[in-house]
């Protein structure tokens, strides 16, 4: 009983916070920027970013052009 109430109070902060980020789309890449900050202070992590495959190709393609 005591577990049900926890899970039903997490996800309603789960939908309020994914209202609140759907608002302003900058919100979700500051909070991303703001979870690596956090994670970067333990030196016990690996932190892997991730990359857009298509970022890679344009980064490919201008060095083609150089």
């Amino acid at each position: 009983m005591i577990n049900s109430k926890g899970e039903l109070e997490a996800s309603k902060n789960l939908l309020e916070a994914a209202n609140i980020l759907s608002q302003n789309p900058q919100g979700i890449q500051l909070r991303y920027l703001q979870t690596l900050s956090d994670i970067s202070n333990d030196r016990t992590n690996t932190v892997v970013f991730p990359f857009p495959t298509n970022l890679k190709h344009f980064m490919q393609n201008m060095s083609k052009e150089e």
